[in-house]
């Protein structure tokens, strides 16, 4: 939970600042992020409530927020990692660590709760 609400106010913060003028691709991104939060909130909610076949019932759309959610986090994966460099030093010498492991901590810290409910959702898919 600390990451959907770290992350969801960073994205918002994001959203605010494309209003103030930000470039569209913050605006972009930042939403991508938020479909990502919100639908992973919700099949989690779903497999919660109903198990497999909860996962099974809800609409294709929530699968399509998760995949924005993921190329969001990707997206900040590989800014973090050509801004910092392999050892999240910056080009100029300085150090970005801040910066990069925030980063790194919003999005990516869910890719294993996504793979996991994407995986429990293709196996109540298979006949058995």
């Amino acid at each position: 939970m600390p990451v959907l609400w770290i992350g969801g106010g960073v994205a918002l913060v994001g959203v605010y600042m494309s209003m103030l003028g930000a470039p569209a691709w913050i605006f972009m991104l930042s939403l991508m992020g938020l479909a990502g939060l919100i639908a992973w909130l919700r099949l989690s909610i779903g497999f919660l409530r109903s198990g497999r076949l909860g996962l099974l019932r809800i609409s294709r759309g929530w699968w399509w927020g998760i995949g924005s959610g993921i190329a969001a986090t990707l997206w900040m994966f590989g800014s973090a990692w050509y801004d910092g460099g392999p050892a999240f030093g910056g080009s100029d010498g300085t150090r970005v660590v801040g910066r990069s492991l925030l980063m790194l901590a919003l999005g990516p810290a869910l890719l294993p709760s996504v793979a996991h409910l994407t995986w429990l959702f293709w196996s109540a898919r298979r006949p058995r």
